[in-house]
């Protein structure tokens, strides 16, 4: 990801396998003010599905997303 994004809260959903990492990602963002953005950091490769069509159906933003060597860290924005 190229961009440079201000990372309002972090969220740990390491080894966790759907739908824990998206119960976890909503907890993030419950605790975060509007356009605040969530990191959320995901073993389970599932993940990038399930938040794209949650963050669909919800108006939130998914920014995108970095791989690291053992997981993938995922950036969504909250909605307004």
């Amino acid at each position: 990801m190229e961009k440079n994004i201000r990372v309002s809260k972090k969220v740990d959903a390491l080894h966790l396998h759907s739908p824990i990492p998206l119960l976890r990602l909503k907890k993030g963002l419950a605790g975060v003010k509007p356009q605040d953005v969530v990191q959320i950091d995901c073993t389970d490769e599932g993940c990038r599905d399930d938040f794209a069509n949650w963050c669909s159906r919800t108006e939130h933003i998914l920014l995108g997303d970095k791989n690291n060597s053992d997981y993938t860290s995922y950036f969504i924005q909250k909605k307004e």
